[in-house]
């Protein structure tokens, strides 16, 4: 906490107000339940706000590996090998909330969020495939064949073994991320059956010192 308040004011987390999250595995996922509340494979995404951190304070005996990709590694490579797929991705797509927005907000969003968005030779990711999927089941607008293969292509891409790194977190050991440009994910895994000993990270969101500074308080992104 005293680290994270060196870099920026921390933000929400959840729908209780939580501004240090418990990266943990329920005993049972309930339906709809968020990603990290379970033990399987977490696919490349953003977080919300400007920073991210998270701070091992356990590791699982075995998988949970974390995951991250270079925004404009992932940009450079699209716009050179599939530039059609990168335009629908800087179209953007809907999202779905998931009763977690701000007050006031329908549960989707009535704009496009690009996936990527280039300015200046700077890159910057938005990115959550579930809550993109989740605002086309719900009825907003459908995602048509083309925008479902841009999806799969900017997976396939963000994967790839010459692009993805990955780092086994030990206890004591802290990534710092800046959430526009870095995404994340991690391996599934199997976890300790005593309680007391199961993998835990403790995390903040973080909106950057500069933005505070600068008076910037915009809406919050999505939810990973």
């Amino acid at each position: 906490w005293i680290l994270g308040l060196q870099l920026g004011s921390a933000t929400s987390q959840n729908r209780h107000g939580d501004r240090i999250g418990k990266v943990t595995a329920d005993a049972v996922v309930q339906v709809g339940e968020r990603g990290y509340r379970s033990r399987d494979e977490l696919n490349l995404h953003t977080d919300s706000d400007d920073v991210l951190m998270c701070l091992c304070v356990s590791q699982a005996p075995e998988g949970g590996l974390s995951r991250f990709v270079h925004a404009r590694d992932v940009y450079l490579r699209l716009a050179a090998e599939f530039p059609s797929q990168l335009a629908i991705l800087r179209r953007g797509f809907h999202y779905h909330w998931r009763g977690e927005g701000p007050s006031g907000e329908p549960p989707v969003t009535t704009y496009r969020v690009p996936v990527l968005a280039e300015q200046d030779g700077f890159v910057s990711c938005v990115y959550l495939r579930d809550q993109i999927e989740l605002a086309a089941t719900a009825g907003a607008v459908r995602l048509s064949a083309e925008e479902v293969d841009a999806l799969d292509v900017f997976d396939s891409v963000a994967h790839s073994s010459d692009l993805l790194i990955e780092r086994h977190m030990g206890p004591g050991e802290m990534y710092v991320l800046n959430n526009w440009t870095v995404l994340h994910s991690r391996t599934a895994y199997i976890d300790h059956s005593d309680p007391t000993r199961r993998r835990l990270l403790l995390r903040l969101w973080l909106k950057s010192v500069r933005a505070v500074q600068r008076g910037h308080h915009a809406q919050r992104r999505f939810y990973g």
